[in-house]
């Protein structure tokens, strides 16, 4: 009998909390309740009141699924999410144009008024070298020039961005593909007249002009003018100087480098004696510039939003030190045993650059924008490779070649335009 009576004791007493939990919460009756009259009233919400779902206490006890471990509200991972909430990305398409060198005698100026081109046949320069005028004559010197430099380039663009509470952190980096400009120039007769026109590259004579000192290419003549260009900056933003009105003003800092590589090359065959087939001469003219310029930038960032558009002005002025690498390089100019001659100088200068982009962003979705923009590049200090060759030969036909580095420094000049996608993170 004590057996049954503590049975049943502690089965009542594992029932009576699980009879508790099956029942479904109170409401607390409203005002003008009346309370049900019949066997199911007892424990009943009164009618009209929402019934609770049946399955509320198994939703909050079963853990979220979806992933491929429960703890996707770790604080590792909320940190990490707050890291970078509302970080973005950008990724552009560049066509650009880099300007210089359109029109550039790749030789010395000449004494005389001789037109160069030969298009006036009144004034065309007679052909020779060391050995007097070239056989079989009349033969005209012609020297070429660089056609158009401005050639389209295509590059990439990509762009990162960290949003905090004082201020945003950005990092860009560029790329284009190497740029391509040359010429070909075959040896010929002038149309109208009997007279032979070879290429050549005139020569100053103990540093002054003159019409006498040349290479000829009697055989064949090709140019070359080739640039890479590359470069990154990271910036600070900080936080506009007028929040909360429309068009604002962010100042920025960071730190900028460029890449700019400018190379040249003339070559062609001569055979200085037409009646002497095996005496021929490989002429090789080549020079090469490499800027490599990196220091401080400052500037502003002025953006206002009108509707689903987000419009930006943003000029930057970079203190540019351009660490230069220069070269000339010849061989085989007046005989074809000639010892190759390589001049080559390292330096230091000042390269000050002012960059301009405006821009135009349209918000497709809360995370997603199309971007556009144009931008310009203008900078000073920079070498130029068809600048670097100084064109000089030695009043003494004996002496050997004299063609050196010329150390020369201009101006450069980018624009093109962007467009490209900004996914943000949020």
């Amino acid at each position: 009998m004590k057996f049954w009576t503590t049975s049943i004791v502690l089965a009542w007493g594992a029932l009576l909390p699980a009879l508790g939990l099956a029942q479904e919460p109170w409401i607390e009756p409203g005002p003008g309740y009346s309370a049900p009259v019949g066997p199911m009233s007892a424990g009943m919400p009164p009618p009209g009141y929402p019934l609770p779902a049946s399955n509320s206490l198994y939703q909050e006890l079963v853990p979220q699924q979806g992933g491929v471990r429960f703890d996707t509200d770790s604080r590792r991972d909320l940190t990490f999410g707050e890291a970078f909430s509302n970080s973005y990305v950008r990724l552009d398409y560049l066509s650009w144009q880099i300007t210089g060198g359109r029109n550039k005698l790749l030789g010395a100026p000449v004494s005389g008024g001789f037109d160069l081109s030969g298009e006036d046949t009144t004034k065309l320069l007679v052909a020779q070298d060391a050995n007097g005028a070239r056989a079989p004559t009349p033969t005209a010197a012609i020297v070429p020039t660089l056609p158009d430099y401005r050639d389209n380039l295509n590059g990439i663009r990509g762009v990162f961005g960290i949003p905090t509470l004082v201020g945003t952190l950005e990092s860009e980096v560029f790329y284009f593909e190497n740029l391509g400009n040359g010429l070909n120039f075959v040896p010929g007769t002038i149309p109208g007249t009997a007279q032979r026109m070879i290429g050549a590259t005139t020569l100053l004579r103990d540093g002054l002009p003159t019409s006498s000192s040349m290479i000829l290419y009697s055989e064949n003549y090709h140019a070359h003018n080739s640039a890479s260009f590359f470069g990154a900056e990271t910036n600070w933003i900080f936080p506009a100087m007028t929040p909360n009105v429309r068009t604002t003003a962010e100042p920025l800092v960071g730190f900028r480098y460029i890449s700019f590589a400018d190379k040249l090359s003339i070559q062609g065959t001569d055979l200085p004696d037409p009646n002497d087939l095996t005496t021929q001469l490989n002429h090789y003219i080549g020079s090469i510039s490499r800027n490599n310029i990196f220091g401080p930038q400052i500037g502003m960032r002025f953006k206002t939003v009108v509707g689903r558009f987000d419009l930006g002005v943003e000029p930057k002025f970079i203190v540019g030190i351009n660490r230069l690498d220069e070269g000339v390089y010849t061989r085989q100019l007046y005989s074809p045993t000639e010892a190759n001659r390589n001049i080559t100088d390292t330096r230091t200068v000042f390269a000050p650059i002012f960059d301009l982009s405006t821009s135009a962003k349209l918000h497709i979705t809360d995370r997603f924008a199309v971007y556009v923009a144009y931008d310009l590049m203008v900078g000073a200090g920079f070498s130029r490779s068809y600048n670097a060759i100084d064109y000089n030969s030695s009043s003494v036909p004996a002496d050997p070649p004299q063609i050196n580095l010329r150390r020369n420094l201009s101006s450069f000049l980018a624009q093109g335009f962007a467009v490209g996608g900004e996914l943000t993170f949020k």
